[in-house]
């Protein structure tokens, strides 16, 4: 038996595959979910995935990870499971789950060829079950109606369980309160929220007709979340969105983040500009985008404590300046004044006391010299905090164009780590972004087709002049029903003995006068989202059965 990376899978292929994945970390290794998939495996191999089992704003990639093994036969699975002594999941004890009920938020097929999404709900009681079925369906629409999402949705299935809490909302000060899942912040701040019993959300997911992405959504009207093991992000009409898009790019895409600070794995990192992998979107002649890091800080301050001053240098040799910051608790636009070198800068709160990012570009550098940022409370309520403060200054060569795809610096302080494709694009940089960037879509679309198949099914039936054979693609390209399929196309083609028949090119319905032959249908969706697939994801080939 061989184990190898997904993407070195090679023919003879099965349709179908047993698929388990399971956690590996510090507390060993335990099973998460098993289930048959459509998808190809060769005949001999398991094909294993990894990934961060979670990842934290401003943080290394998560040490410990999520293991997905396939292979063709559940045995091969179940054998290696127990070679390296995954351990069951445990029951906890708690009889919760009987109060599940389940929904269907979008249904676009089959379970077993679809891309499986659960949204579960922390703190919410039995009286707010209205609630978690209006937040959740905002949340579904606003992933799939948006640019975020909406090339894929005809692949994806969205469900919904509702388990009932003891307490409205989360904890906070890393303690939860009695809920259904435990979900806590880290301290008092607007940042990570993380599960206090995965073991009770794993299992209310395995109550949905197929969960292979779990969602957790905390009861909260503030910015948090998480990505990994769970997208974990919250109720809030402002954040609530953008957080969860953002996460469901590392835990449903698997790439890392795209701003300073860590956090880089996946598609959209390179170590260095000759070795980028994402060349075919470029021009063909990429050089670094010039710029430096003055400052990348999560201070994470109350300033009710005082005030508080970033300091930075410069040696005056730059054209120009980028500043992002965030800020959090502002009630008014009165609450918090800051200022950069003394000069006052424009600061609105939308009268929300959620995390608010702005984005200030000035159109010259910094002189030589050292240089502040200083921030100072107003109204005295003692929630107003500064979450996070980047300062970059650029050469007049960079290139602002949100459509240009190169090689854009990533910095931890001033010391480069790498390079993403875009400036400032993507949402996996800029969180108020709604789109993914070119590299990222193209990753997104290899991703989920390693997952499922194009062809949905084959079914054959036999008529006086022969066999009448049908064929079921992914309702994508021109066989999606809402018009956004822009540019994408699905090419059918069929087999005899091997040789392409020229006249059935594209139909999904055939008459075969000959089924002693071996017939075989290949189905392959081209879209401009994709300009390389190396494993031939996005093309399935199937033999046809009489």
């Amino acid at each position: 038996m061989k184990i190898v990376l997904a993407a070195l899978v090679a023919a003879p292929l099965f349709a179908s595959s047993f698929c388990s994945k399971y956690s590996e970390g510090v507390n060993g290794r335990q099973l998460l979910t098993s289930r048959w998939q459509e998808r190809d495996v060769a005949a001999d191999r398991i094909v294993e995935r990894r990934a961060p089992r979670y990842f934290v704003e401003h943080s290394p990639v998560s040490s410990e990870q999520i293991v997905e093994v396939c292979a063709p036969k559940a045995a091969m699975v179940f054998d290696l499971l127990a070679s390296r002594k995954v351990m069951d999941r445990f029951d906890d004890g708690d009889d919760e789950g009987a109060q599940d009920e389940v929904f269907t938020l979008i249904e676009n097929g089959n379970v077993k060829n679809r891309i499986n999404l659960v949204f579960m709900g922390d703190g919410y009681t039995a009286n707010e079950k209205e609630k978690f079925l209006t937040d959740m369906k905002r949340l579904t629409a606003q992933i799939f109606e948006s640019k975020t999402f909406a090339s894929y949705l005809p692949i994806f299935n969205v469900f919904a369980v509702f388990r009932p809490s003891h307490e409205s909302g989360i904890g906070k000060n890393d303690t939860p309160k009695d809920t259904a899942f435990k979900l806590y912040r880290q301290g008092d701040t607007l940042r990570a929220i993380f599960t206090g019993n995965a073991t009770a959300a794993h299992d209310a997911c395995s109550k949905a007709p197929g969960c292979d992405y779990p969602i957790l959504i905390g009861n909260d009207p503030h910015y948090g979340g998480l990505g990994g093991e769970f997208s974990i992000s919250t109720s809030s009409p402002r954040s609530g969105m953008v957080v969860l898009r953002h996460e469901l790019g590392h835990s449903v895409g698997e790439i890392g983040e795209e701003y300073d600070g860590g956090g880089y794995f996946g598609a959209n990192h390179s170590y260095s500009v000759s070795s980028l992998g994402w060349s075919h979107w470029t021009d063909g002649s990429v050089a670094e985008e010039p710029s430096v890091a003055r400052n990348v800080s999560w201070p994470w301050v109350n300033l009710s404590k005082g005030p508080y001053t970033a300091k930075m240098t410069s040696d005056g040799k730059w054209d120009s300046l980028f500043m992002t910051i965030s800020l959090s608790g502002l009630q008014t636009s009165d609450d918090v004044v800051v200022k950069l070198d003394g000069e006052q800068l424009p600061i609105d709160s939308e009268q929300q006391a959620d995390r608010k990012f702005y984005d200030f570009k000035i159109e010259q550098g910094f002189s030589s010299g050292t240089h502040q940022l200083t921030f100072e409370e107003k109204v005295h309520d003692g929630d107003n905090w500064v979450s996070n403060i980047t300062v970059h200054e650029f050469k007049k060569e960079y290139n602002f164009d949100s459509n240009h795809i190169g090689a854009y610096p990533l910095f931890q302080g001033s010391r480069r780590e790498g390079y993403r494709p875009t400036h400032n694009t993507c949402l996996m940089r800029n969180m108020m972004s709604d789109q993914f960037c070119p590299v990222c879509k193209e990753n997104n679309w290899i991703k989920f087709f390693a997952t499922v198949s194009m062809i949905d099914s084959i079914e054959s039936h036999a008529e006086t002049t022969g066999q009448r054979v049908f064929v079921k693609t992914q309702p994508l390209g021109q066989f999606r029903h809402d018009g956004r399929g822009e540019g994408q196309y699905i090419a059918i083609r069929w087999y005899k003995d091997g040789e392409l028949q020229s006249e059935f090119l594209d139909q999904t319905e055939i008459v075969v006068t000959e089924p002693s032959a071996k017939w075989e249908v290949e189905v392959e969706l081209t879209t401009p989202e994709v300009r390389k697939d190396l494993n031939g994801v996005l093309k399935a080939r199937r033999k046809v059965t009489f």
